[in-house]
């Protein structure tokens, strides 16, 4: 297309691939286009729908199965600043908040579709608009996008057995490790749990005694009876 265009330069065919990149890498710059030099492909920028970010896309999971990395203000945090990169046309503030709770929220803000990874750009879902422009319905909108996430819609179910009695971070890892059938190591699962447990509480879906933040373990209703009240329970018949 360059070469039609140019009928009056005579070029090699290298040469014109050679103009074509440097052309590309300057659109891409400019943000009047989306240049993947690794694929050589040269794709429509959209501003109303896309944000640029240049640094931390390149990383993706790969796992058939998808677990949360990380807890949900960060999350939030991240959402806000990316949709507000877009309202305003400029490029996103990651200044105040650690590399490593970035790479982790983009990736937990994709596998909960609110956004779309591209080269060098997310594509911004309506729900993360309405989620910025709508506060009221934040705790909705995380809600329904988490429970397509298998993982957290089995953790769901798991803490939904034990609402009245409580379970230990322990035991809820152990059930989740049988019913998913995961190989890996005790700890890494009770880590997905205590992030799982913060997300079904930001969505309004801990049931019971997990509705809560507490302290010290759960126990069952007659070791509690035995062994007077807990700190938790002491605090609530405080208030």
């Amino acid at each position: 297309m360059l070469e039609h265009s140019c009928p009056y330069i005579s070029a090699s065919n290298q040469t014109w691939a050679t103009y074509a990149r440097v052309i590309s890498s300057w659109l891409d710059f400019a943000d009047l286009a989306i240049y993947d030099a690794r694929d050589g492909v040269l794709t429509r920028y959209v501003p109303g729908k896309q944000v640029r970010e240049r640094r931390y896309l390149r990383g993706r999971h790969r796992d058939l199965l998808v677990f949360p990395l990380i807890q949900y203000n960060p999350i939030e945090k991240s959402l806000l600043r990316i949709t507000g990169a877009l309202f305003h046309k400029r490029s996103i503030d990651w200044s105040d908040i650690p590399s490593s709770s970035i790479t982790k929220s983009i990736y937990a803000l994709e596998q909960l579709g609110f956004i779309k990874r591209k080269t060098s750009t997310m594509l911004i879902a309506s729900k993360s608009i309405m989620f910025a422009k709508k506060p009221d319905l934040r705790t909705k909108l995380f809600a329904e996008s988490a429970m397509n996430m298998e993982s957290f819609r089995t953790f769901v179910d798991i803490i939904q057995t034990h609402k009245e009695t409580g379970a230990t971070i322990a035991d809820l890892a152990r059930q989740l490790k049988q019913k998913l059938n995961l190989q890996c190591a005790d700890s890494t699962v009770e880590n997905y749990v205590k992030i799982m447990l913060d997300w079904s509480r930001h969505a309004n879906l801990a049931p019971g005694v997990f509705a809560k933040t507490r302290k010290g373990p759960f126990r069952s209703r007659k070791k509690r009876s035995q062994s007077g009240p807990t700190l938790f329970e002491k605090t609530e018949n405080t208030r």
